[in-house]
């Protein structure tokens, strides 16, 4: 799962499922993307953190349901590959 660290309410709401997770990295980008530059946003002075976490289907118990229902979410990207 990919994180915006700017969008945190989002991993707060969901502490259970992130905390059975594996934080691979942390990138935080230099130059914002282009829609985070405008004017009237509020996080454009915000850094732009990205969390890549890992999850193992053992580990999730229960929360499987609700991280592949993260993945509706725009802040935040579940990426699924079976083994």
């Amino acid at each position: 799962m990919v994180h915006a660290t700017i969008f945190d309410s989002l991993k707060q709401k969901n502490l259970n499922i992130y905390e059975r997770g594996l934080l691979l990295e942390s990138v935080e980008f230099i130059d914002a993307p282009v829609y985070y530059k405008d004017i009237y946003n509020p996080h454009k002075e915000s850094k732009q953190i990205y969390e890549i976490y890992l999850f193992e289907n053992e580990n999730l118990g229960n929360q499987i349901d609700t991280l592949c229902y993260l993945g509706f979410n725009k802040h935040a990207q579940v990426i699924y590959k079976e083994q």
